[in-house]
């Protein structure tokens, strides 16, 4: 592509190139040059991967989209752009279980089954190829039917899940973190990150673990007399349970 130097070098007569007259020629048109370079570089910086990646953590916030635990920066670059399409069924179910999926596929365990289910009736169950399935569930919890404005977010969780020592050690209320149990304040705000962001203004959402062998009720759904563990909740310990703001 043509320059200014180079566009000096070819309008401007020889006498003006000679000597000094070139030299203050050249700074000038270098001058502009850079100026040009900063202003490409300045608005390819508003497409994610089109200059560099330097600026995906102001782009995701911008665009309400996180990247996910050990996710490229490519891969990243890639789902930012199709920003408009991700958020236009923002608050529904399939979006935010596109956004679980994203957010753990590439961590360290990869990804887990997840069901959400409505106190309305309506079950979604992914899969760990991102794949997601609706069907019909009963799975109130002892909600009555005046509290339809319910999900329950079942994560199988792929490790297993400590106490944090006796009932009252230590435990403490209002730490952050979730009650006897030993999962992080970091573990537990990160849990809460993506069901928070894309759930819509009106439910009250519920989330789940499950850790390796724990089953609640028909999550993950299993038959009566099926052998499973076919109860509300059929492990050793209690599932832990996060509450969505």
């Amino acid at each position: 592509m043509l320059n200014f130097r180079e566009l000096v070098a070819t309008i401007t007569p020889p006498w003006l190139r000679r000597r000094n007259g070139g030299r203050i020629l050249y700074v000038i048109a270098l001058h502009f040059d850079a100026l040009i370079e900063l202003v490409t570089a300045a608005i390819k910086l508003r497409l994610p991967g089109a200059y560099s990646y330097e600026t995906l953590p102001q782009l995701s916030r911008e665009r309400g989209i996180r990247q996910g635990l050990g996710e490229s920066d490519h891969s990243f670059a890639l789902r930012l752009n199709h920003y408009l399409w991700t958020h236009r069924d923002r608050g529904g179910p399939y979006p935010m279980l596109e956004q679980i999926f994203a957010r753990y596929r590439y961590s360290d365990d990869g990804a887990f089954p997840v069901h959400l289910i409505y106190t309305s009736g309506a079950r979604l169950d992914m899969g760990v190829d991102g794949a997601i399935t609706r069907d019909a569930a009963s799975f109130g919890a002892g909600l009555g039917p005046d509290e339809w404005a319910h999900w329950f977010l079942v994560y199988e969780w792929p490790n297993a899940i400590g106490a944090d020592g006796v009932w009252d050690d230590p435990g403490t209320w209002g730490d952050g973190g979730v009650w006897d149990s030993d999962l992080t304040v970091a573990e537990v705000t990160d849990l809460r990150l993506i069901p928070t962001e894309w759930n819509n203004a009106y439910c009250k959402g519920h989330l789940i673990l499950l850790a390796p062998g724990q089953a609640l009720w028909d999550a993950p759904l299993e038959e009566w007399d099926g052998g499973g563990s076919g109860t509300w909740d059929a492990g050793a310990t209690d599932p832990v349970q996060v509450e969505i703001e």
